[in-house]
């Protein structure tokens, strides 16, 4: 019987799965095992070479497997961190980070410190010894900057990973000692990293508690009154951003510097602040809202009705509506006569013009809508104005049956 061209391979398909491909098979498993176990071997015999030198009584041999230890940890392959947590090697950075007279053994462990928390899971940073998170908050106070900014990195890298871990860190009060290394005498290195670590401090879910927080106050009043660098008010005012007890920012004395941002620093700085006041503001109860009127917010608020930045106009639309609202109701119960006080310093900075505008804000119909709402319920009754619009599809502002406005 004549064979069929599928037939020749089909019988070459039976020959490779056959008992040769499966010995074959076998055979290269069997050298890839070993080729693994030797390079296992090989790997733990070393780990055991740097063990003994971290153990060991002599400086220098401790900063060196140190070293190689931070080497460990970033390289592929490299020791399981059950194996280092059973041989305390973590336990004895901690030490080594406690040994004041030898700094360059202080700036090693921690680095290996900040190179084991980088690469290892959540779960594994919680298992951090207390010792280590208690040496690496007291080298903030080094008067030697490699170690302090050393130290930043592995609490930065704690804060991290964990939130657990940076709420244990935030009960030593480092966010003042952190905010201390933005002093404009500080090297460049220096504040990027502690801006870096302020970073993760506010990061991680759940965000950490109002009171976590509270000691740092002083050093943000201390830092605004220094005229620091936009990139270190620009961290200042994310973390006021984040934080949700407004009475605490309040009694602080911190909105005056911020609304003094708002009215000389440059585009961004202004911008963040607007984002910082108005998280704030729009989260505050009536007595807050009363507080930030009559701390000056209107004028700067009123001024950036006019930004071309979509968010910076959003912000600003709610916190002049969420004031205007208190001053509305406390004209209406007799608090403030027959005047909306707010309103008013919202008149006398231009805001009433800037309002009338953005009802024709031809980018953004949300804006328009927000505008036209605060100018209709807030100011319209003393005006008697009206919306409507013409016959290009803009939008007339009347007032009375005398006068109009083309926004």
């Amino acid at each position: 019987m004549e064979q069929q061209p599928g037939d020749a391979l089909s019988c070459s398909l039976m020959e490779d799965s056959g008992p040769q491909k499966r010995q074959r098979v076998a055979a290269e498993d069997t050298v890839e095992a070993r080729r693994k176990r030797e390079a296992r071997m090989a790997e733990m015999e070393s780990l055991r070479s740097i063990i003994s030198g971290v153990w060991s009584g002599n400086s220098t041999s401790q900063r060196e497997a140190t070293k190689q230890f931070q080497e460990c940890f970033l390289t592929k392959g490299s020791p399981s961190i059950e194996e280092v947590i059973k041989v305390a090697t973590v336990w004895r950075f901690s030490e080594f980070l406690q040994k004041e007279d030898s700094p360059d053994l202080q700036v090693e462990a921690a680095w290996a410190l900040t190179s084991f928390i980088s690469n290892t899971l959540e779960s594994a940073t919680n298992m951090l010894p207390l010792e280590a998170v208690h040496a690496s908050v007291k080298l903030l106070g080094s008067p030697n900057d490699d170690v302090r900014e050393q130290a930043i990195w592995a609490l930065g890298n704690i804060a991290w990973r964990s939130p657990a871990g940076r709420d244990l860190i935030l009960t030593h009060g480092v966010l003042s000692q952190l905010f201390a290394q933005l002093d404009e005498d500080s090297k460049l290195s220096m504040k990027r990293t502690a801006s870096w670590a302020l970073t993760n401090f506010r990061r991680g879910d759940p965000p950490p508690r109002f009171e976590q927080v509270r000691s740092a106050f002083p050093a943000l009043d201390w830092l605004f009154h220094k005229n620091i660098r936009k990139e270190q008010c620009l961290e200042v005012l994310n973390i006021m951003r984040n934080m949700y007890n407004i009475q605490g920012i309040i009694e602080a004395d911190l909105i005056k510097p911020l609304i003094n941002l708002l009215q000389q620093a440059d585009h961004r700085i202004k911008q963040e602040a607007a984002f910082a006041i108005g998280s704030a503001i729009c989260k505050a109860d009536d007595d807050q809202l009363r507080y930030f009127g009559n701390q000056g917010c209107v004028r700067p608020f009123s001024n950036l009705l006019a930004s071309d930045n979509r968010e910076v106009l959003h912000y600003s639309l709610r916190v002049v509506e969420k004031i205007l609202k208190v001053g509305h109701a406390d004209k209406k119960s007799g608090k403030t006569g027959d005047e909306n006080v707010y309103l008013e310093m919202l008149r006398n900075a231009g805001g009433i013009c800037k309002l009338l505008h953005l009802t024709d804000h031809a980018r953004d119909e949300d804006i328009q809508e927000r505008a036209k709402k605060v100018i209709q319920t807030y100011y319209w009754m003393e005006q008697e104005m009206v919306f409507s619009k013409d016959d290009e599809g803009g939008t007339n502002a009347s007032y009375g049956s005398n006068s109009s406005w083309r926004s």
